[in-house]
């Protein structure tokens, strides 16, 4: 979590359509921690620019998020 800032660009493919890729940035860190299976997460939120017709709530995705500049 030390790596990730609000209003970093984040870049997301859906597993379902994996030639499609997304940009957009982290609008939100959660201050709150949950455990999930013995990992502690933090839930957070990013705004997409731009969309697709054929995504759905629930669709699994992988998210990477570019270096923070200092």
């Amino acid at each position: 979590m030390v790596n990730i800032k609000e209003g970093q660009p984040a870049t997301v493919v859906l597993d379902a359509i994996s030639d499609l890729t997304l940009n957009g940035e982290v609008e939100s860190i959660s201050k709150t921690f949950a455990e999930k299976q013995g990992d502690v997460v933090y839930e957070v939120t990013v705004r997409l620019n731009e969309t697709h017709p054929d995504i759905l709530w629930g669709m699994t995705a992988v998210v990477s998020f570019e270096p923070v500049q200092d």
